[in-house]
Parts: structure tokens; sequence; C-alpha cells
């Protein structure tokens, strides 16, 4: 490939910019998917996907846990986030080894273990290992989860139409169905 540099740091970049919580916004993780699919099908490289996707994870997670043990107070304050970040640090002083790594296998919980961590308080030398080991497991199982994916189905493109339109409706469906549900579970609010 002629573009692969600019692929790998267009990975990375992504990578980290969804390890932060901007990920909410970005989808990265779908990203990382389908690198897992391209390093399948043969056109990137498995071990240089891998450290780069390692790295863009371990830099966004390591400049948000900076960033919330610096800000952790303001972070505290802010009704829309203070809530999940309370729950998060009280699982994280529970078990912090276990939430840690196991958010990282959760698309949606894996923004939550860095600004928890920082506004623990948790020491810069205990984070860091704990950190590199989590981002290897992230990118290693987002990676794994595209490599799988396409194994199994193969290149969708050589696919009847048919197969195709039916696969998109229902992906669709199956997106619109758990938005409608994710309305119906918000938590009512407390009148003052």
């Amino acid at each position: 490939m002629d573009d692969a540099l600019l692929i790998y740091l267009a990975l990375g970049a992504l990578a980290a910019v969804e390890a932060s919580p901007a990920g909410y916004f970005i989808p990265g993780t779908l990203v990382v998917v389908a690198a897992g699919g391209m390093v399948q099908l043969g056109r990137l490289d498995a071990l240089a996907t891998l450290l780069v996707i390692w790295l863009g994870v371990f830099i966004g997670d390591v400049v948000t846990f900076g960033l919330a043990r610096k800000f952790g107070s303001t972070l505290r304050n802010w009704k829309r986030v203070g809530g999940a970040l309370r729950r998060a640090e009280g699982r994280l002083n529970r078990h912090p080894v276990a939430f840690v790594l196991l958010s990282h296998l959760s698309p949606f919980l894996k923004n939550l273990p860095a600004p928890a961590a920082g506004l623990a308080g948790m020491i810069w030398r205990r984070y860091l290992p704990l950190e590199a080991a989590a981002a290897l497991v992230d990118a290693l199982w987002f990676t794994a989860v595209g490599f799988f994916l396409t194994a199994t189905f193969g290149n969708l493109t050589d696919a009847p139409v048919i197969l195709r339109v039916v696969g998109t409706v229902a992906s669709f469906a199956a997106v619109i169905f758990f938005i409608g549900r994710g309305r119906t579970c918000v938590v009512p609010r407390a009148s003052p």
C-alpha cells in the first residue's frame, strides 16, 4: 500500500481520541474492528496494526488520566458526568485491576477507567503498567473481533445483492431498536 503510513497514523490518532471521553462521539472502535478485518484480508500488517492501536489507546488514556488528576474537582461538579464518574470511581476503588482491564472489553465502558483512576488519585507508577496492559487487551480484543468477523463472513462485496440489502435493513433495525430502548431507560431527575 502506498498510503500505509498515513493509514497507520490515522488509525493511531483515532484510537487515541476514541480512548478519551470524546470517544463517545467518534466511532473509533468500529474503525479498530475494521482494521482487524483489513488485517485478515492482508491489506494491513498485523503487528504494525496492533502496535499502532495499542499505542493510540495508551496515549489517549494516559492523557485523560492526567487531565482528570489535574481538573478532577471540575469534573466532579459537572452534573452530566459526575454521577457516572462517581460510580466508576467506586468500582475502581473496590477492584482496580479487574475494573481497568475488563472495562476495555466494552466499547461503552472503556472510556471510564482513565478518568476514574485520575479522580481517585491513583499514582502514576501504579496506573501506567496497568494501563499498558489494558490498552493491549483493548487493541487485541477489538482487532480480533474484526479479524474473526471478516474470516467468518468473508468479503461482503462478493455477497448477492439481496443478502446485502437484507443485512443493511436488519442492521438499521437493530440500531433503531437499541436507540429507542436507550431513551426509555433514562433515570428521572429528582426535583430540587
